[in-house]
């Protein structure tokens, strides 16, 4: 698997993921799973099969217009209905029993005001909190990132904790390293 780690304190989005991807029993290096959207956001994304390529496909500037300059949620909707249309357009993803389309990954948007992932059918799911993280060592990077925004003072930047979670994600999942790669917007 892989993870990505993403916070938000003040006007300062940090996310961050590993880089590796884990099929089975194996691991390969990937490199960032990444991508600045706009200047008030930027998306890790995570799972199988087309997501590479989507990522990818975000980094053409052309395929980002009309995501920047909007609130959170529409930012987050926009997102998932490129990725819904990318991978049907491309004959990814399955179709769940409800007849819905379910996709093979998920992401995680950081947003200056909020993070949002967007799940397998296309759903979006907002953190209640400033720290969020999906991927095989979620729980492992949440509890530091949690506990370095509790405990640290003076308190940590956005980047610092999503380092924090993701040292600690790669530490004790061993679906989880290499180099790890780091975006910060600051508006």
């Amino acid at each position: 698997m892989s993870i990505i780690a993403a916070a938000v304190v003040g006007e300062s989005v940090s996310i961050g993921s590993d880089s590796l991807v884990s099929f089975g029993a194996g691991a390969r290096p990937m490199g960032s799973k990444v991508v600045v959207l706009s200047p008030s956001a930027a998306v890790g994304l995570v799972g199988g099969g087309p997501w590479g390529a989507f990522r990818v496909w975000l980094q053409d500037s052309s395929n980002r217009r009309g995501l920047g300059g909007l609130d959170e949620e529409q930012t987050a909707r926009r997102l998932a209905e490129r990725w819904l249309a990318f991978c049907r357009d491309r004959g990814h993803g399955t179709v769940g029993p409800d007849g819905a389309m379910v996709m093979p990954g998920c992401m995680l948007l950081a947003h200056v005001e909020g993070i949002w992932v967007i799940d397998e059918t296309g759903d979006l799911l907002r953190y209640d909190d400033n720290v969020a993280a999906i991927g095989s060592g979620n729980g492992f990077a949440l509890g530091a990132m949690y506990e370095a925004q509790k405990s640290s003072t003076p308190p940590l930047t956005a980047g610092a904790m999503v380092r924090r979670g993701l040292r600690a994600a790669c530490h004790f999942d061993s679906a989880c390293g290499g180099t790890l790669h780091i975006k910060d917007v600051v508006l």
